[in-house]
């Protein structure tokens, strides 16, 4: 049994605690009090695989449901409808629902550590971010018109940026803006704008394109003690970070598969034997 401490406590690290934990670890995760995504939607694919997962299948069982999108790739291209099944929560309704039960200890002395996950800003020396792409977005609350259709998402393609219009309820909505100002997107729309009545205070920009960190590895980190109990039995340093490595691109992959991260709304990257989850959630 190991001693982990897990630096974050976003969707990544809750899942890599839950699933390091059910091995038989000693698991600790240290809060960082960032702002969370407001709305997050989980295809049934995704939705399956986290119940059987976290062996819940009533997991999120209440959640709105999506039942179909509206799409406009351009601007001479009429809406298409296409059929989808989905639900839409917010991350911390999805971060209640994943751990709720699992005993976990927070902010625990790391002295005694064995491995360190790093799964939310700040991301430590020498390892720099590299983001692919430059585009910010924003999110705001909005109401929709009368007679709106709240099972259904809508997707615009302007051509300076993207509208996303997800209801998370019968009775409200979220509106997402990547590119630019939410004001001159809208402006642009030749259908989004029309389904929205009142616009609300929207949120300061932050980034939308992915990232990922490097250098990929860093020799040594691991704490003397371990590197102690690993030459014991003939295990060096960097052949145990390359296999936790592994662990962590199962993970990640996982997630990427399941449909779990929204490129519109966050990014994640993943370091060997830290991870970096950099959200692109609300600042």
């Amino acid at each position: 049994m190991a001693n982990i401490a897990i630096q974050g406590d976003g969707v990544a690290a809750c899942w890599s605690a839950f699933l390091l934990k059910r091995a038989g670890n000693r698991v600790s995760l240290k809060q960082m009090n960032r702002s969370r995504v407001p709305a997050i939607m989980l295809s049934d694919t995704a939705l399956d695989l986290i119940r059987d997962v976290f062996g819940n299948p009533d997991l999120l069982r209440g959640a709105h449901r999506i039942q179909k999108r509206v799409v406009a790739w351009g601007r001479d291209d009429a809406p298409k409808v296409l059929e989808h099944s989905a639900v839409v929560v917010s991350e911390q309704t999805l971060l209640e629902a994943l751990m709720a039960g699992i005993d976990l200890d927070f902010e625990r002395n790391e002295r005694d550590t064995a491995w360190r996950i790093l799964a939310s800003r700040p991301i430590p020396k020498p390892a720099v971010e590299h983001r692919f792409g430059s585009r910010n977005a924003s999110a705001a609350k909005v109401e929709l018109r009368e007679g709106f259709d709240f099972a259904s998402c809508w997707i615009e393609s302007l051509e300076n940026g993207w509208l996303f219009l997800i209801p998370d309820s019968l009775e409200s909505a979220w509106l997402l803006s990547v590119g630019l100002p939410q004001e001159s997107l809208l402006d642009s729309s030749r259908m989004i704008a029309k389904e929205i009545t009142v616009l609300q205070a929207q949120s300061s920009p932050f980034p939308s394109a992915p990232s990922i960190i490097a250098p990929l590895a860093v020799v040594g980190s691991l704490s003397s003690h371990v590197q102690r109990q690993l030459a014991a039995k003939g295990i060096t340093a960097r052949v145990a970070r390359i296999t936790f490595v592994e662990v962590l691109v199962v993970i990640s992959i996982m997630f990427i598969l399941a449909g779990l991260l929204l490129p519109a709304l966050g990014s994640t990257c993943w370091a060997p034997g830290s991870l970096s989850h950099a959200p692109g959630g609300i600042p």
